[in-house]
């Protein structure tokens, strides 16, 4: 009989779990077609073919929805850069590895990251300071290895590791938001192995010790 209720429970459970990941990959399509300003849960419910309620049931807000949506993403990028810097790769190879990462997150899935640039970064009050410093980590993941190779005398070491992190992200973050809002002339081409390689060239290999 107990066995019958876990069993009972534990359904119901994975139900309600698809469920909320139903609107939440409808609130994705939603946002990624109208932008988050113009969306309503109304048209969320609509697309995830559920009650109006049952989204106010697992979201209290659009803002929640556009939370949840952003954290999940943020998540799996944070844990991809962080195993590279803690792997055995030097850290020159790591830096290329993380800017590979940070592009191909654009390449795997563009209306998630054009979300990102066009609904997150312009409504990041809604995150509240405990969520900017989340989305903060990245730079001090890339700080330390950063720091890293210059302890192992592959990087200059008169370089202030603080600022080429934030000159070395700021870059990538800024080719992102060029695929994203189609700014560069070939709108819409994402090359990620040329984009790697510009960062390489560019960046990466002024870091080296004279």
């Amino acid at each position: 009989m107990e066995r019958r209720k876990r069993l009972v429970k534990q359904r119901r459970q994975e139900r309600l779990q698809q469920k909320k990941q139903r609107i939440l990959d409808a609130s994705l399509r939603v946002f990624a077609a109208k932008g988050y300003q113009l969306s309503r849960i109304a048209d969320i419910a609509k697309e995830a073919n559920v009650a109006y309620g049952l989204v106010y049931r697992y979201f209290n807000s659009k803002d929640r929805l556009l939370m949840e949506i952003f954290r999940l993403e943020w998540d799996r990028l944070v844990k991809e850069v962080k195993a590279i810097a803690d792997g055995n790769q030097n850290a020159r190879d790591k830096l290329l590895s993380v800017a590979g990462a940070m592009f191909n997150s654009f390449a795997r899935d563009p209306k998630m990251a054009s979300l990102v640039v066009r609904d997150v970064y312009r409504n990041i009050q809604i995150f509240g300071r405990e969520r900017i410093e989340i989305m903060e980590e990245p730079l001090r993941i890339i700080a330390q290895v950063m720091r890293e190779g210059q302890k192992k005398g592959l990087f200059d070491p008169d370089i202030d590791a603080s600022l080429a992190t934030v000159i070395f992200y700021g870059a990538i973050d800024q080719i992102i938001t060029g695929w994203a809002l189609n700014m560069f002339p070939l709108a819409g081409a994402v090359n990620v192995e040329l984009a790697r390689k510009m960062v390489e060239r560019v960046l990466v290999n002024s870091l080296e010790k004279p």
